[in-house]
């Protein structure tokens, strides 16, 4: 996904009145996403999806930045913008927030505002294009179809289910889950497949091609708090 989709939109929007500062946001919403019932009770949690909308970051570019990093196929994401009166900005500074300072990547660029404000925030909508995962090498490009952990038996094979086509492979396995031999994941070979070829087969193949995986990031970096803090790691 690239930063241009959202930027001419961004382009079009007038510019901050007078003495105001224009503060931004990305969010992501994850595909079918599933939380464990035991997750949902915890008040970590429910502090979690409180505090989730309520951060901003000083420029687009930075808050793009959370998108990119949770964002996988199928995902939709909202990226918002927020108008703050300059005096009101800097009581909603991070730096100057002891509580939720400690869970800032940048403190200085980053604000934690009021609900009540957040919520006029106003949203230019992405959605994802596909990509290569981040685990991906000089060589191969890698997509994802089901979480490792339920996979063993593995090994490659060159076809699956009538799907025969050149410098494509399938990592093969057992699925715990229902006992299937099933691919848990494609390769693509980058001598013959670029990200805009693979995004053709994507389409062309997806709906033989069973995912239940629901992407690389588990925490909610609108918080900054991760799951595993909570005792578990969910999707990892």
């Amino acid at each position: 996904m690239d930063f241009s989709q959202i930027q001419s939109a961004i382009d079009t929007l007038p510019p901050p009145l007078p003495g105001f500062v224009r503060l931004w946001r990305g969010k992501v919403s994850m595909q079918d996403a599933e939380i464990p019932d035991w997750m949902t009770t915890q008040p970590q949690f429910s502090a979690i999806e409180d505090a989730t909308d309520r951060w901003f970051a000083r420029t687009p570019e930075q808050a793009y930045w959370y998108i990119e990093q949770e964002m996988s196929v199928g995902d939709t994401a909202d990226f918002f913008y927020l108008d703050v009166p300059e005096e009101e900005a800097a009581d909603y500074l991070v730096s100057e927030n002891e509580e939720v300072a400690p869970f800032s990547a940048d403190p200085e660029n980053e604000w934690f505002v009021p609900s009540e404000i957040a919520g006029t925030a106003l949203p230019i909508m992405v959605s994802a294009t596909f990509q290569f995962d981040p685990n991906s090498t000089q060589n191969e490009g890698r997509w994802r179809l089901h979480d490792p952990k339920f996979f063993s038996a593995y090994y490659r094979a060159p076809t699956y289910d009538n799907i025969d086509v050149a410098g494509v492979s399938f990592v093969m396995g057992t699925d715990s889950r229902d006992g299937k031999q099933k691919p848990q994941a494609v390769r693509f070979n980058k001598f013959r497949w670029d990200e805009e070829s693979a995004a053709d087969f994507y389409e062309q193949y997806k709906d033989q091609l069973e995912s239940t995986w629901k992407g690389w990031k588990t925490s909610v970096r609108g918080s900054f708090v991760y799951v595993k803090e909570l005792g578990e790691t969910y999707g990892a």
